[in-house]
């Protein structure tokens, strides 16, 4: 995934026990995935999101100490995302650890 992704949204430190949110209004029921490479081989995490919420991820059965970058995907097709800059990113880098805040991204439009 991160060999696929030219300019990632760096999340950076976030808590893994309180998930991580992309800061977007999911416009119907909906499976959003995250997908990432790890020690040769890939993780996925679904994210099951209601019309009107924001996708929010478990990350807690990931590793607190390794740097990912996740793709995101709503039915096979993989995202991309937009800020208030028009700044467009395909993935997201984050930098898990095992305190502090939650993940949150700024607020993105799907692109």
């Amino acid at each position: 995934m991160s060999c696929n992704c030219c300019n990632p949204y760096k999340a950076e430190c976030g808590n893994i026990c309180d998930g991580f949110v992309i800061d977007i209004i999911a416009p119907v029921n909906a499976t959003y995935s995250i997908v990432a490479d790890y020690l040769g081989g890939q993780i996925k995490i679904d994210a099951i999101t209601l019309a009107g919420d924001k996708p929010t991820f478990d990350l807690s059965q990931i590793n607190p100490f390794y740097i990912y970058t996740f793709a995101v995907f709503l039915n096979g097709i993989a995202l991309s995302f937009i800020d208030i800059d028009l700044v467009e990113y395909q993935c997201f880098e984050l930098r898990a650890k095992p305190y502090g805040a939650a993940f949150v991204t700024t607020p993105l439009i799907v692109i």
